[in-house]
């Protein structure tokens, strides 16, 4: 496996937040996506990376357009304040 990167946490942490948001389990969407829940934990907590083709079908199955998922990482580095290691 690659090394995960701090863009693959952060995507991980937004696919959580917005599948508790939603009030999906893990299970739910594993089911839906044709895979294990422990296979939704690791890509959650950036054990395992995503494909861009695992992604959209994430953000399909959570019902939300792929950009609000993406767009945790950007928010972040633009709050990002000054003294923090670069990504």
């Amino acid at each position: 496996m690659t090394q995960a990167t701090y863009v693959d946490v952060i995507i991980g942490r937004s696919i959580r937040s917005i599948r508790m948001e939603k009030s999906v389990s893990q299970e739910r969407l594993a089911a839906e996506l044709g895979i294990t829940f422990q296979q939704i934990q690791k890509y959650e907590k950036a054990k395992d990376r995503l494909s861009v083709f695992r992604l959209l079908q994430i953000a399909d199955a959570l019902e939300v357009h792929p950009n609000v998922i993406a767009d945790a990482v950007l928010a972040d580095l633009q709050s990002e304040s000054p003294g923090q290691p670069e990504h």
